[in-house]
């Protein structure tokens, strides 16, 4: 510590004139403490302001050579003292122009993962709408199809419309099934003529160690219809045959003619179970419109109303039950039947007519669109 020769106050360091050896801090000496400790060997010849405005100590006062030295040493002292923040400030530069050049490179790796990611988005929105259309095909197809196989259902009843089958006949090696049809149409008092039959064979059967029923093709409905009637009038015996078995010969018609949905297909008519299922969508679209003045039978009817947007056109709501007999019941076999039209038909509960709900659940049926609930 010191005592400034300037201000007297102590300070801890400062220049020291070389003309009258007084100390001075950095502030009463008018020089900054970075740009005297830049001034290196010179600070031996550093001198105070008192000393530099006072005569000069030198043999030739009055050289100007000496008087230009001065003032160059202090035009270069204030240069100094100007130029002393500019190394902070050029350090400063080169790490922005550092964190420019990251920041730059880190712009272009933006840009490219932004085309990137527009170009997975493009492709995804194309996939998306091939798998919509896909979507749309699928629904028309799968009703085609169902539609299709129901046709081949109808036209295989009618391929078997001339088949009668026969069992209970036992088989043996090299046995002529024309000989044996013909004599069961003797037995029958049925004549039965060789060009009268399409083909005949014995088919196999799942059932293990059972005889093998014979397939008898007609050419004709007609003498199919009239073989079998004039076949179940006699009971005929395996051994009336020539056969050493007992038993009986029995007859099966070869369309299957229990298929019910397909011969109402076949005659446009509508099962007993789909005119249920109408019928109580009529009854129920009747109440929900105040056509059946009802108010018990409207408290009954639950509608569901969701917190949220959604995108299943649910309209009533169907309460669980621990029952078959409560699943059966009106109002929930009703409700079942109603959400599955609504959901796969442009049908409204108050707005569409009656008239409108049996047309479109009718013309559902017979196409194949419409799923059972």
């Amino acid at each position: 510590m010191f005592t400034c020769s300037g201000c007297g106050l102590q300070h801890s360091d400062g220049p020291v004139c070389s003309l009258c050896k007084n100390r001075y801090d950095f502030g009463c000496a008018g020089v900054t403490e970075t740009g005297f400790r830049k001034l290196g060997d010179r600070k031996n010849n550093w001198r105070c302001p008192k000393c530099k405005a006072g005569p000069p100590l030198s043999p030739t006062p009055n050289s100007p050579a000496i008087s230009q030295m001065d003032s160059v040493l202090e035009q270069l002292s204030h240069i100094n003292l100007r130029l002393a923040p500019l190394a902070s400030l050029m350090e400063d530069i080169k790490s922005i122009k550092s964190d420019v050049i990251s920041l730059k490179s880190s712009l272009e790796m933006a840009h490219e993962l932004i085309d990137k990611f527009s170009s997975t988005v493009k492709s995804l929105e194309s996939r998306i709408a091939k798998a919509e259309e896909m979507a749309n095909d699928v629904s028309g197809l799968r009703a085609e199809i169902t539609k299709l196989n129901q046709e081949l259902d109808i036209r295989d009843q009618w391929a078997r419309s001339n088949n009668i089958e026969i069992r209970g006949i036992p088989q043996k090696n090299n046995e002529d099934l024309y000989d044996l049809t013909q004599k069961i149409g003797n037995m029958c008092n049925f004549p039965v003529k060789k060009e009268d039959i399409n083909y005949i064979a014995r088919v196999p059967t799942r059932v293990p160690n059972v005889e093998k029923p014979i397939i008898v093709s007609f050419n004709n409905r007609y003498i199919k219809e009239n073989f079998v009637s004039s076949s179940r009038k006699t009971r005929l015996s395996v051994s009336d045959m020539g056969f050493a078995s007992t038993g009986y010969c029995y007859y099966r018609l070869g369309s299957n003619d229990c298929n019910y949905e397909a011969g109402c297909r076949r005659h446009h008519l509508l099962p007993l179970k789909e005119r249920r299922q109408i019928a109580d969508v009529v009854f129920l679209v009747k109440i929900a419109q105040n056509r059946v003045d009802s108010p018990l039978l409207l408290s009954k009817i639950n509608m569901r109303v969701p917190y949220k947007t959604s995108r299943q056109p649910i309209c009533l709501d169907i309460p669980q039950s621990s029952s078959n007999y409560r699943q059966n019941t009106f109002f929930i076999r009703a409700a079942k039947t109603l959400n599955s039209a609504v959901a796969s038909t442009q049908l409204d509960l108050f707005t569409s007519s009656t008239l409108r709900f049996k047309t479109t659940l009718t013309d559902s049926w017979f196409d194949g669109s419409r799923t059972d609930p």
